[in-house]
């Protein structure tokens, strides 16, 4: 589930569908085969019936562990923690400071501790003149609320990263914030999502 907190309140964004199945081709008719063409491939017909069930049953339980399922990999295993947030009543050369300390490309923005808006570094880049020794030589002391997004999607701890990743591709969004409770617990970025998928062990949607 998917919720966007925007000035007017809290409203249900998306609830992104699954994929769709793989389809596959019809199957080709087989033709008939025949008794004498059936004993020729009867290659276990000198084994003793009890190995012959033993060995079926070990094949029907090797195609079952292989078939299951299980469930794609979830936001928490993926997003950053805790939240580093800003205060709305922040200047623009606050956001910057923050952002090159800690490394980090976007920022939600709290009022007293309530989620009301994200603001991203190329938001603040286009208000800002930064000369080539990183300092901030025009629009430091801009407000904050003028620039930052004032709708953010937000999403659960135990949300699947495919639908993650299925918003990021729909929607003009970079960041999602996690939410447990409406307590801030988390964020995930695209980023985030390209530096689990390079890691060991691979994701695997189903195993």
């Amino acid at each position: 589930m998917f919720v966007v907190y925007s000035p007017e309140g809290q409203s249900f964004a998306a609830n992104i569908q699954q994929l769709p199945l793989i389809r596959v081709d019809p199957a080709t008719r087989i033709n008939q085969v025949t008794d004498s063409q059936l004993k020729e491939l009867d290659v276990d017909s000198h084994l003793p019936n009890q190995a012959q069930t033993q060995k079926k049953l070990t094949a029907y339980q090797k195609n079952q562990a292989e078939s299951k399922r299980r469930i794609a990999v979830k936001v928490a295993e993926v997003m950053s923690h805790p939240v580093i947030t800003i205060e709305l009543n922040s200047l623009l050369m606050q956001v910057y400071d923050r952002m090159e300390r800690l490394q980090i490309d976007y920022l939600p923005v709290v009022d007293d501790g309530v989620l009301i808006g994200m603001v991203n570094r190329i938001q603040l880049l286009k208000r800002l003149i930064i000369d080539e020794q990183g300092s901030i030589e025009q629009g430091a002391n801009q407000s904050l609320a003028k620039i930052m997004q004032r709708q953010v999607v937000t999403t659960s701890m135990d949300t699947e990263i495919r639908q993650v990743a299925q918003v990021f591709s729909e929607f003009d969004v970079g960041a999602i914030v996690v939410t447990d409770e409406e307590r801030l617990v988390g964020i995930v970025t695209q980023g985030d999502l390209v530096k689990r998928l390079a890691k060991e062990p691979p994701v695997e949607i189903y195993v």
